[in-house]
């Protein structure tokens, strides 16, 4: 219905309810009548309809019980006078018909409404009446069948047909009539409702004509007529005063418009002072970050310049004829010299990190390796305080990956040197695995002081500690941790901190590193029948080097004490089952300790003997010394093996100083090489370090001295200082390269940015070599110059002192 009125104006909408109830009134009361006269007419027929059939009832009794036909033939002959009936038929007692009366004119419908009352069947409900029973067949019939009795006894039946064309004729006349006064009662209730209407819709479509105007004018002055105080004088009322509202609205929103405008006007000017006062303030404070950055790194390079003479200097020191307590003084201002250079370097890579400086630089690393060198380090540091270190590379995860090896082997000394720093007793340990998602596991673990709930939360804060009494009593700058963190996260691994107060803690890194080749060694077929005794009474020690051995495919037995030791050995040899390999633990303490060895190698055919304070190894009396922690670098290194034996064996660096240039020159003429450096100490420190070696060293304390020499001399190697007053060494490499001079220039730097390096090699340098640097540092890129030229070029006979 709302399809009728969607679309109307109201005028209409009025007339249309009116008109449309009207209808709807007439409609029903027109039916209510038609209703009526149809049920009054079918009862009117149906009464008529029994009164005939009684009558002929009657006159039927006799005939019936003489069975006279003709008779009763005659009877229902009577019925042609009633212009109604169309049919009637006799029953007998057996109630078969034996008389009946038709139509003529009527046959098609007889026959469809008898097929319809009984289908030449006599049916079951009419045997059983006792009184007339009436049909109707709609607007089209009406039959009546009525039982016969004679003496309270059925003789018979009578069934009359009787049509009502009388019905249909008044029913169509009463639906004329209806129609006719249904169109004369719309068009007077139309037209009728259109007068009654106006006092309600001319207001509302005046009003809407006013709403119209003031939509299409923007004129908010314009007011609705009222013509009444009834609710469409309340609408008008009500639209007026919203009138009036948005008008005083306007006026308002005017007004405060032109006070945003003079408000924003000026915010802006003071938002632009203000953006001008941060620029400026930006720049000051990049200018200071600037400076800082400056600062940290010449004051680093010039905190590093002298430890090149304290470091150097001491370690040659060191290295001299000493008496005992000389040698653990000079000891100990290496390790403070030490102490202040991993300070340097923590503050130097925190200040870099802090200024978005440091970057990665990717290479292929040997985990393996890189985990045993850094345990290396720092084991004289753990012995010294009486722990035990444990490192435990799983077969898995000895993996050459690509990584920055110098970041990587950072994040591993910082995590495992604060486990030793905070370890009074126990052990400290490190272990590489991998993970599920096939990340490599970087496990550091002690039995130190441990952290508390409340400290783990901000242990990796910058220059954070436990409390004032732990950087008191263990030092330090407290940047440690944080480096690793940041390390961590820009290698996009994840750190993990398990600890408890007093029960150590457990550092976890993994680390999503790129694979290369796995480099794992095990023993060959032929040689997996080896067996190997193991004598450790340390039992987190003893399960490691159990396991390490079992990787590398030992037959390994182990024992925790000496006596039990000896009985296994004599057991073996009884079975003429001698073991290949015994391995004691570290004897630098106990006086019996050799003793313990020469016995065991009378039933052994090899015996190692851990050490902690070896500087290389030694082979007596068939006892091997090697250096704690038992490492698979220095089991390889031990000549147990043939080359031939094992793949891929990579035998490191050697631990003590060899003459290393007598193997790559002709021993008949010494090399020389080229120092340029304005610090005295670094050139002193240099010339006595290559003093008694195959190499010559010449010195220059400026560029300019360095231009000179090298038009009179021929050097194998140059070493160039970066910063020198006057001609730097960056400069006075590009000279030199413009000359075209092609000896191999190195970098002497107490730098550390890569800005730096980079520099460096665009100006034609090799490498570099960073200050402080230790004597194996030099020898090893002496070494490595020395296999890069075979013979040392040849100088001028005149130049030759």
């Amino acid at each position: 219905m709302s399809f009728l009125f969607h679309h109307r104006s109201i005028r209409n909408k009025f007339s249309l309810v009116v008109t449309t109830s009207s209808f709807a009134v007439l409609l029903l009361v027109s039916l209510l009548f038609g209703c009526i006269e149809y049920v009054s007419f079918r009862q009117k027929a149906a009464a008529e309809m029994q009164t005939l059939s009684e009558v002929l009832g009657d006159h039927l009794i006799q005939p019936l019980m003489d069975q006279h036909k003709i008779k009763t033939k005659q009877v229902l002959s009577a019925l042609s006078t009633n212009h109604h009936v169309r049919a009637a038929y006799l029953f007998g007692r057996e109630n078969r018909p034996i008389a009946q009366y038709l139509d003529s004119e009527s046959t098609a419908f007889v026959e469809a409404s008898v097929q319809h009352d009984f289908s030449g069947r006599f049916p079951e409900y009419w045997q059983q009446a006792q009184e007339p029973v009436a049909h109707y067949g709609g607007l089209k019939y009406l039959s009546l069948y009525t039982p016969i009795f004679y003496q309270n006894k059925k003789i018979g039946g009578l069934y009359l047909l009787s049509d009502v064309s009388d019905l249909n004729q008044r029913l169509l006349g009463f639906s004329l009539v209806v129609l006719l006064a249904g169109g004369a009662a719309v068009g007077f209730a139309w037209g009728f409702s259109g007068w009654l209407q106006k006092p309600i819709s001319g207001p509302i479509l005046q009003l809407a004509e006013t709403m119209h105007q003031i939509s299409s004018t923007g004129n908010y002055r314009l007011r609705g007529e009222k013509y009444s105080d009834d609710e469409v004088g309340q609408l008008v009322d009500g639209f007026n005063d919203m009138l009036n509202q948005i008008e005083i609205r306007d006026q308002e929103i005017d007004a405060h418009q032109k006070y945003l405008e003079q408000t924003v006007n000026q915010r802006t000017a003071e938002l632009t002072a203000t953006v001008n006062d941060l620029e400026q303030a930006r720049q000051q404070a990049e200018a200071a970050n600037q400076a800082k950055s400056v600062f940290l790194a010449n004051m680093t390079h010039e905190l590093r310049t002298p430890l090149v003479g304290v470091l150097g200097m001491n370690e040659l020191l060191v290295e001299s004829r000493l008496d005992p307590q000389q040698k653990s003084l000079a000891l100990s201002v290496q390790r403070s010299g030490q102490e202040l250079l991993d300070l340097i370097n923590e503050i130097l890579d925190f200040s870099r990190m802090e200024g978005g400086h440091l970057r990665l630089k990717t290479e292929k690393v040997d985990l393996l390796k890189l985990v045993e060198e850094t345990v290396a380090i720092l084991a004289d540091r753990a012995y010294s305080k009486g722990l035990e270190l444990i490192c435990r590379v799983e077969p898995e995860a000895a993996w050459e990956v690509e990584a920055d090896s110098q970041r990587l082997k950072q994040i591993l000394v910082n995590l495992l040197g604060n486990a030793i720093k905070f370890t009074q007793s126990g052990h400290v340990g490190i272990r590489l695995s991998t993970c599920s998602d096939r990340r490599f596991l970087f496990e550091i673990s002690d039995t130190g002081i441990g952290i508390d709930r409340q400290g783990q939360s901000s242990i990796f804060d910058a220059f954070s500690q436990l409390d004032d009494s732990t950087a008191r009593v263990f030092g330090g700058t407290g940047l440690g941790l944080s480096i690793v963190r940041e390390l961590t996260c820009m290698m996009e691994g994840h750190l993990h901190l398990e600890s408890e107060l007093e029960r150590g803690s457990v550092f976890r890194v993994e680390l999503p590193l790129a694979r290369i080749r796995r480099i794992f060694v095990t023993l060959p077929t032929s040689q997996s029948d080896r067996s190997v005794l193991l004598f450790e009474p340390y039992l987190q020690a003893r399960e490691s080097r159990l396991q390490m051995l079992r990787d590398l495919g030992f037959k390994v037995e182990a024992v925790t004490g000496p006596e039990e030791l000896l009985q296994r050995l004599k057991s073996a040899e009884r079975q003429e089952k001698c073991f290949d390999l015994t391995i004691l633990p570290t004897c630098d303490q106990d006086p019996d300790s050799g003793t313990l060895a020469v016995q065991v190698a009378t039933c052994c055919r090899t015996v190692i003997c851990l050490s902690k304070k070896l500087s290389g190894q030694e082979k007596k009396n068939g006892v091997v010394d090697i250096l704690q922690p038992l490492l698979w670098s220095r089991l390889l290194q031990a000549d147990l093996f043939s080359a031939r034996e094992v793949d891929s064996v990579n035998t490191g660096e050697t631990e003590k100083r060899k003459s290393l240039a007598a193997e790559a020159v002709d021993c008949r003429e010494k090399a020389r090489i080229l120092v340029v450096d304005d610090n005295v100490s670094t050139r002193e420190l240099i010339g006595i370090s290559l003093s008694g070696s195959s190499w010559l060293c010449d010195e220059a304390c400026n560029a300019e001295e360095a231009l000179a020499a090298t038009q009179r001399q021929n050097y194998l190697l140059i070493l160039m200082d970066v910063n020198m007053p006057g001609i730097d060494g960056l400069e006075a490499t590009r000279i030199l390269r413009e000359r075209g001079l092609e000896t191999p220039i190195f970098a002497l730097t107490a730098h550390g940015d890569e800005h730096i390096f980079e520099e460096c090699r665009q100006v034609g340098m090799q490498g570099f070599l960073r200050k402080p640097f230790r004597q194996r540092e030099l020898f090893a890129l002496l070494e490595e110059q020395s296999q890069i030229v075979e013979m040392p070029v040849k100088v001028r006979q005149e130049d030759v002192g």
